[in-house]
């Protein structure tokens, strides 16, 4: 809720109320129940969305299938991750949706370190101009498997209750 006037906000709010479909607006953790999947969903502190980076207005959420975990950050920075790790709400799982598509503004060491991914993804353009994924972002990742749509294409998980994972790339030609 941290931009009302955006033209994307906007849109967004007026389709979902064409189509009848319920906004829910975070400001404290939220956990969501579907079945056998649970999403805890986290947003940023009151000091990190003060900030003029609208980056640290991403949400954390943690998706939780039995034993299995994936945390997907958005584009949170360094301060925002940090301030995660500081109100111990980094929860460790077996993959991670790597912040900001690489960008060395996201996905720090004690980030990496705290998660502590099996499986690492990055969702980025093959040559894309501002060069992601960055290179430290990489060696914090070093101990991870790591996809990107990049050189991987299309990447597709499959994961069970007790956490056993299988990853299919399709090249788009």
């Amino acid at each position: 809720d941290v931009t009302p006037d955006d033209e994307w906000r906007i849109k967004l709010e007026e389709a979902a109320k064409e189509n009848n479909t319920k906004i829910w607006y975070v400001f404290s953790p939220m956990h969501i129940s579907m079945d056998d999947v649970d999403l805890f969903v986290y947003p940023p502190s009151k000091d990190v969305l003060s900030t003029e980076d609208a980056n640290n207005s991403s949400l954390m959420i943690n998706l939780s299938y039995g034993e299995f975990n994936c945390l997907f950050t958005g584009d949170m920075t360094a301060l925002e991750e940090k301030s995660m790790i500081s109100r111990n709400l980094v929860p460790k799982a077996e993959v991670l949706k790597v912040g900001h598509h690489g960008s060395a503004t996201s996905t720090t060491k004690e980030f990496a370190v705290a998660v502590s991914p099996e499986i690492s993804l990055i969702g980025c353009g093959k040559n894309n101009q501002f060069g992601f994924p960055k290179s430290e972002v990489l060696e914090n990742l070093k101990d991870t498997q790591i996809y990107r749509t990049d050189l991987d294409g299309d990447i597709s998980l499959f994961a069970d209750k007790r956490a056993n994972i299988k990853v299919k790339k399709e090249l788009v030609r």
